[in-house]
């Protein structure tokens, strides 16, 4: 019963999370998002193609890839969904970054806990 609490507890957590970073990364490819040059300056990226890409294909897949594991019961699941967070966790800027700073936070805490990997 514990365990399966924990697991639904990520996978509503990270669903979510996985959606909106590629739904943000396609919004950034398509342009639907718009950043001005400036906010580019002093990044290694001229235009949001490659940030978008990483947002929706690193980020967003693997907060997916942490979601589809939990719900799937794999033992990797744990691993998964801390990496997934760490990962969001280095990728956050912007207007709800302390929303995802929270999901991250329980992400990681609820996937390091040594006993859902038995």
């Amino acid at each position: 019963m514990k365990h399966t609490l924990i697991r639904t507890i990520l996978f509503v957590l990270e669903l979510p999370a996985a959606l909106g970073a590629i739904a943000g990364g396609l919004a950034l490819l398509t342009g639907v998002i718009r950043f001005p040059r400036a906010q580019l300056y002093g990044t290694p990226f001229s235009t949001c193609t490659i940030p978008g890409l990483i947002l929706a294909l690193v980020v967003g897949g693997s907060s997916l890839i942490g979601a589809a594991t939990v719900f799937l019961h794999r033992e990797l699941a744990v691993l998964c969904s801390a990496a997934a967070g760490l990962i969001f966790a280095g990728w956050i800027v912007g207007t709800f970054e302390e929303f995802y700073v929270a999901i991250d936070t329980r992400c990681i805490a609820i996937s390091s806990r040594t006993d859902l990997m038995r």
